[in-house]
């Protein structure tokens, strides 16, 4: 587990080439909060929105709700449909 430094993720895997590298919960978060707060990404005005769907993606134990999640709203990763992905009361019914 790290915090969001390229360089250090960078030289765990280049030591460890099969380990899988995650951020700490922290750290994780306040990438998250940097990303969405950056006009050129788009999703400012829905900065609440987004974080309330990354933390429900983060809090998923079992992979096949995760997927399920991913799969179902893989149609809403253009721009133009940010709006509606925000606004889809299904988007985290893992169900």
């Amino acid at each position: 587990m790290t915090d969001n430094s390229s360089q250090e993720i960078q030289a765990i895997e280049r030591m460890f080439p099969i380990t899988m590298v995650l951020l700490c919960d922290f750290h994780r978060e306040q990438a998250w909060e940097r990303w969405v707060s950056k006009n050129a990404h788009g999703v400012v005005a829905y900065k609440d929105d987004v974080l309330v769907k990354l933390r429900a993606v983060a809090c998923v134990e079992k992979q096949h709700l995760l997927t399920k999640l991913v799969l179902r709203n893989l149609a809403y990763r253009t721009r133009g449909q940010q709006q509606a992905f925000l606004a889809n009361e299904d988007a985290l019914n893992f169900g």
